[in-house]
């Protein structure tokens, strides 16, 4: 009798187990649905002059790329602060803050 009763409990936790890992699996896959639609977000009030939401001002694209170039040559590849500068002059990348 008792060993019926143990295997109960075993049993009882093996599917306590599976219900937690169900619970986990869904939260990580079907997790929340997204809090705006398309349509909230074409509404939501923006300030004169900015960028449409889901765009980027290509101007601020352009420096921040440049800086990631600019840092890429002189300190990934090794070639110097002053080389560095030298071959974006001539490529013409601008946008350099170092």
């Amino acid at each position: 009798m008792d060993e019926k009763i143990f295997i109960f409990f075993v049993f009882l936790i093996f599917i306590y187990f599976i219900y937690q890992e169900y619970g986990f699996q869904k939260s990580i896959f079907f997790g929340n649905k997204e809090g705006f639609t398309p349509q909230d977000v074409e509404n939501i009030i923006q300030p004169p002059g900015s960028n449409k939401i889901g765009t980027i001002d290509k101007k601020y694209w352009k420096e921040t790329q440049n800086k990631v170039v600019s840092i890429a040559l002189t300190y990934i590849h090794g070639i110097g602060l002053y080389s560095s500068k030298k071959i974006c002059k001539k490529w013409k990348i601008t946008g350099l803050s170092i």
